[in-house]
């Protein structure tokens, strides 16, 4: 009997919302980034400060919800307490890293360009894999209104971005509230 031992679901979701609530949620977004002390991702900040941000924050529950339900675990977690806007500048780029003090992290693309900046995710068996393998990761075009939610031993990271306006992500991490 074969089992399926080490596969990651990873949650990818497109919200097509309206142009009003897109250009609203950019708004936002820029407001709290411009009020945000330098390196603006490095700070904690408090995202859901209006209808359309509790919308995402909506979202973000749902997708947490449907990863917890993928894993069979409960859903009783936090969304509150590690949350930060991620502005890409050009050249910006993140290095391949994952997160050993959440438990998922989700990411909502706020705006979109074709200018680079590609979300990488890897096999986490990336660093030894060489047969029985579709290849070490998948990558994500960022798109308005994209979230993607994946559990903390994910590794991932985002391509240089080149382009000339600067490109925002919401990021959202979840801890689970009781861990046994």
């Amino acid at each position: 009997m074969i089992q399926n031992c080490y596969e990651s679901s990873i949650w990818v979701k497109q919200f097509d919302n309206s142009n009003d609530f897109n250009q609203d949620v950019l708004n936002i977004t820029k407001a709290i980034s411009a009020m945000t002390p330098e390196p603006v991702a490095d700070h904690n900040v408090d995202l859901w400060v209006s209808d359309n941000m509790q919308t995402i924050r909506s979202y973000f529950i749902e997708g947490f919800k449907d990863l917890c339900s993928q894993y069979n675990e409960t859903p009783d977690f936090d969304i509150d307490s590690m949350n930060m806007v991620n502005p890409m500048k050009h050249g910006d780029f993140k290095s391949c890293h994952n997160h050993d003090v959440i438990d998922a992290f989700g990411v909502y693309y706020v705006n979109e360009s074709d200018e680079g900046g590609k979300l990488r995710l890897y096999d986490p068996r990336f660093l030894s894999k060489k047969s029985f393998s579709q290849g070490p990761y998948i990558e994500i075009k960022p798109r308005t209104g994209l979230m993607v939610i994946a559990p903390y031993y994910v590794w991932h990271e985002v391509t240089p971005y080149l382009g000339n306006e600067t490109r925002y992500s919401l990021v959202c991490n979840m801890v689970f509230n009781n861990v046994t």
